[in-house]
């Protein structure tokens, strides 16, 4: 059990305010955020605030990972930007999830001490770091979590007996006395109630690794030899140096792309991956020691990354060269297994294996991939059934489009059947009065025109459906276009008037599972339209170069269950009509596929109340996307 509370001082009224603070309880956790926007005393921070709370109300069930994410694309954020502390609290593993990005003060209180939590330099909206991280860290019975604003100043004291105060008691002291006068103040205080009791608790960098605590166990029972060892071979005093004999590498070509295994980017991803590798290749004592310390010294004291590659006969580790860390190298592994690029820019290092290893194998492509992920062999396990659930999920989401689009067809076809059928009608009349050269002429022509139709019909069906191998760049309104002209007849049997307008460019990405997504859209809405019963059925999709919105006057998505659209088997429709896969996979599409997002509300336009489905895909750089926007004339 969590106990939690917060309090929030503004500087001036609650409306200019641009701090935040929410706390979810979800079923098997707690999940919390602690916000500040750039600025305070203003009505459009105080607005950004309150968009930004809003938006983790309606989308709390996500990961931290895709709250971060969507929060960083909110209305605004890139005006003012905003410093942002999101954590999860996993009550039944006693470990708090967490990512910080900015001037947040964040700390853990144990037994052992206070220690400072991590964060990442930048501004969420402005200049964010090219990858967020996710941090964990052990949480024990009475730990407790403080997260404060750059608002507070110091809570030091307040946490000297943090451990004999409630929450409310701790959290008032730091408000009431520790807020800058001229600034916005949050602070959010959470205690274990309950959890696990004192034990020996990883390596806090362990923990925001994944390693467990078995795996650390290992890590001890070996590290007094290894440690050993590897300060023998690597500190090496001035003195020998000096008289040490200093090669000059040999020139070797860099291991091929093909044979790229993984990238060691901290110390405990060297040790752990290295381990993992001895395993698998074999390695002996000496070589699984001698790589594994060249990475952690070229890590701790270089600073850089480690590339690891795997070819049939050898392991090999690169980064970028350094002439002194070159000669410790060179006394450590020896000369014939030291190289540098021709390039002169990496330093190469190699094993060779014992035994050859099949890297074509299924096996190893297995292994290759669980390593990357950094997960053990029993979450690899559940993360292969989640990939083959996916697969099915995708399978059955294309089957239902394919529905929709024999019936699309089917309505396209009807018209021109009954041209058909007419015109020989009419042929046999004319036969029995008297037929001319001229009527003969036209029922070829007027005939071929319809069949012409029909025929692009079935190719525009079979386009919908071509496997994608690789992405493409396409037009984005002329991709859309090709989609509604299959539904259009559908729409106008049903009485649906259909709205194109704004400007467009290129994007990148599979041509043929966007056109799934709008095939989705579209028919959502339409059945939404029907289900309605009014003779005003209006659908109006958007362009805004990148951003495609699709909105509709049915009255809206019932606010009970707006959160839960995207989820896959979940629909409102009645039973049998609906599969609930469409908008579950039309998330994956855009969100996992394309790299953008996809989102719904409520909206209220002059043609009435109904949903407005909103995508943004990721700007692409091509010369078109650089003109100005053209003013677009409504088409329908």
């Amino acid at each position: 059990m969590v106990s939690h509370t917060f309090k929030l001082k503004p500087f001036t009224s609650l409306k200019g305010c641009g701090d935040f603070v929410c706390v979810f309880e979800r079923d098997n956790d707690l999940l919390f955020a602690l916000g500040d926007v750039g600025g305070y005393g203003n009505i459009e921070v105080g607005n950004l605030a309150e968009r930004m709370r809003t938006w983790l109300n309606e989308n709390y069930r996500l990961s931290i990972k895709e709250l971060f994410n969507g929060l960083s694309k909110v209305e605004g954020v890139e005006k003012f930007g905003a410093t942002v502390f999101l954590g999860r609290v996993d009550t039944a593993q006693s470990l708090l999830h967490y990512m910080s990005i900015g001037d947040v003060k964040a700390v853990k209180i144990a037994s052992a001490g206070v220690k400072k939590l991590s964060t990442q330099h930048g501004v969420l909206g402005f200049t964010a770091p090219s990858s967020m991280k996710e941090f964990v860290t052990n949480l024990n019975q009475n730990d407790g979590i403080v997260v404060a604003s750059d608002g507070i100043t110091s809570f030091n004291d307040a946490l000297s007996h943090f451990s004999m105060n409630s929450v409310e008691t701790v959290c008032g002291h730091i408000v009431s006395q520790h807020t800058k006068k001229d600034d916005d103040a949050s602070c959010l205080v959470l205690k274990m109630a309950g959890g696990k009791s004192k034990r020996k608790v990883l390596d806090s960098a362990m923990v925001e690794n994944g390693v467990t605590q078995e795996e650390y166990n290992h890590i001890e029972t070996h590290n007094s030899t290894a440690a050993k060892i590897t300060a023998k071979q690597l500190s090496l005093q001035n003195s020998s140096l000096e008289i040490a004999h200093r090669h000059s590498p040999d020139v070797i070509a860099l291991p091929d792309e093909n044979t790229f295994f993984c990238v060691l980017d901290s110390q405990l991803a060297a040790r752990k991956k290295i381990r993992e590798l001895k395993d698998y290749l074999q390695l002996s004592d000496k070589q699984r020691i001698s790589m594994k310390s060249i990475a952690l010294e070229a890590i701790s004291t270089l600073g850089v990354d480690v590339n690891v590659y795997v070819s049939e006969s050898r392991m090999s580790i690169t980064f970028p060269y350094n002439n002194a860390f070159y000669q410790q190298v060179n006394l450590v592994i020896g000369g014939e297994h030291v190289g540098i690029s021709p390039c002169g820019k990496w330093l190469v290092v190699w094993v060779v294996l014992a035994n050859n290893v099949n890297i074509t194998s299924t096996v190893f492509d297995e292994f290759k991939e669980r390593v990357q992920l950094g997960i053990s062999e029993e979450n690899y396990a559940q993360y292969q059934q989640d990939q083959k659930r996916d697969v099915v999920l995708a399978q059955q989401a294309k089957l239902a489009s394919m529905g929709e689009m024999i019936g699309a067809i089917a309505h396209q076809w009807r018209q021109p059947l009954n041209e058909l059928a007419l015109r020989i009608q009419t042929l046999k009349y004319k036969v029995k009065k008297g037929i001319t050269d001229d009527d003969i002429n036209s029922f070829i022509k007027d005939n071929l025109v319809t069949i012409d139709f029909m025929s692009k019909t079935v190719d525009d069906f079979r386009n919908f459906f071509r496997i994608d191998k690789s992405k493409e760049v396409f037009d984005v309104a002329k991709t859309v276009e090709s989609v509604v002209v299959l539904q259009q007849a559908q729409l106008q049997s049903n009485g649906i008037d259909l709205v194109i307008t704004g400007a467009t460019g290129d994007v990148e990405g599979f041509k043929s599972e966007f056109q799934q997504v709008i095939l989705n859209l579209v028919s959502n809405a339409r059945d939404a339209l029907n289900a309605k019963g009014d003779s005003n059925k209006v659908i109006e999709i958007a362009f805004d170069l990148n951003k495609i919105t699709v909105t509709d006057n049915a009255g809206g998505i019932p606010p009970d269950v707006i959160e839960r659209i995207f989820e896959p088997y979940f629909t409102t429709k009645a039973h049998g009509e609906g599969t609930g896969m469409g908008l579950y996979m039309s998330k994956m599409i855009i969100n996992d596929h394309m790299k953008g997002e996809i989102t719904a509300k409520n909206v209220t336009t002059v043609k009435g109340k109904g949903a407005e489905f909103t995508i943004k895909l990721p700007f692409y750089d091509s010369p078109r996307n650089k003109l100005p926007k053209a003013t677009a004339e409504p088409r329908v």
